[in-house]
């Protein structure tokens, strides 16, 4: 099997990693979706808990935000003015629709505690699909494209990138223990 029979051919490769409006769409609608179904999560939060979950999506949101601006910079040159306004838009009313969806379901039916836990479930499944799929992996991807430097700065950035992303996973995860 030659490199050019294989799925990630440097060309696609070189397309994935600096930006294209396809993946800036894909991104978006991936982190839209995701914020959709925390806002049905804390739609259906109890008053025990809807202070700790709308913080924590608070907090997180920054982040959701400054990947998806990343990524429609890195393909500014295929993105007009239009779809920017368009993509931030649909992002940013994705987590108000959610809370207004959840508030008319809970409103015409019982929502039951197993209902809840599967919305929460769903959103911490599309977090953590966003983080390593679509962000993680992509990241990697970039420190790989720099290994060919005389200082070896793409293996260190590798390695720094993952210790990164198991310390934001491990202090994410102790601060679920109190949401």
């Amino acid at each position: 099997m030659t490199n050019q029979d294989h799925y990630h051919e440097d060309e696609h490769l070189e397309r994935h990693l600096h930006g294209s409006a396809t993946s800036s769409v894909a991104l978006m609608v991936a982190l839209s979706v995701h914020s959709l179904l925390e806002g049905l999560a804390l739609g259906f939060s109890d008053s025990r808990t809807i202070v700790s979950t709308a913080l924590a999506i608070l907090l997180h949101k920054v982040f959701a935000g400054f990947a998806l601006g990343s990524a429609m910079t890195a393909a500014s040159d295929s993105l007009t003015d239009e779809s920017y306004l368009t993509m931030i838009l649909l992002f940013s009313f994705s987590s108000p629709i959610g809370i207004a969806i959840a508030a008319v379901l809970e409103s015409n039916m019982y929502m039951n505690d197993v209902i809840v836990a599967t919305m929460q479930a769903a959103v911490s499944g599309t977090f953590l699909y966003i983080a390593i799929v679509e962000i993680g992996m992509k990241e990697l991807l970039l420190s790989r494209e720099q290994t060919g430097s005389s200082l070896n700065i793409g293996n260190r950035m590798q390695y720094l990138k993952l210790a990164s992303f198991f310390v934001g996973y491990c202090f994410m995860s102790s601060v679920a223990i109190w949401v």
